[in-house]
């Protein structure tokens, strides 16, 4: 239990600090949280992120949103696919962020999964904030994927710029009231 309070401490310090703000940080702390899930289970895990990581300066919420996927989905393989083997495959590929994750399961039936629980739910609102998309396939076993447009994530000098300025416009009015 203390264990599982420490990481669960460290999940919301690593997801807060603003020094973990780009892509190669979070395909990196994606790909070891995800190991340490499965650790404890008897699922075969193996994972693959691109050598090459492109630079690229992340939001924070994205990024937090992004992990939390990642998260409920490695957690539904553990709990409801009865699968021996699950895989975690990221990628960049047209401009987006591609994460596949497969497993050997026992798939899903697709007219239940309307009425899924919070989690899927969770993961369908994350998806959206993103502005990005999320399909499950169910063909030996389970297949989710989670495509994100990088421009959406990526944390430009445009974006820094329209914050500051909705800050300073909301301060400018507070100060005249």
């Amino acid at each position: 239990m203390i264990l599982d309070i420490s990481d669960k401490i460290r999940e919301v310090i690593w997801t807060t600090n603003i020094e973990n703000d780009n892509l190669e940080n979070l395909l990196y702390y994606i790909q070891y949280s995800t190991e340490k899930l499965f650790e404890h289970s008897s699922i075969k895990y193996t994972s693959s992120i691109p050598e090459d990581i492109l630079e690229l300066n992340v939001e924070t919420q994205s990024r937090r949103n992004i992990y939390l996927i990642i998260k409920e989905l490695a957690h539904n393989a553990i709990k409801h696919s009865g699968a021996t083997e699950v895989n975690l495959e990221i990628n960049i590929a047209d401009g987006s962020l591609v994460i596949v994750l497969k497993d050997d399961g026992v798939g899903f039936n697709s007219s239940t999964l309307e009425r899924a629980g919070m989690g899927l739910e969770n993961i369908r609102l994350r998806v959206i904030n993103l502005k990005g998309t999320f399909t499950i396939e169910n063909y030996k076993g389970t297949v989710a994927i989670l495509r994100i447009p990088l421009d959406e994530i990526s944390l430009n000098l445009s974006k820094i710029k329209s914050k500051l300025w909705r800050l300073f416009t909301f301060d400018v009015y507070k100060v005249k009231s």
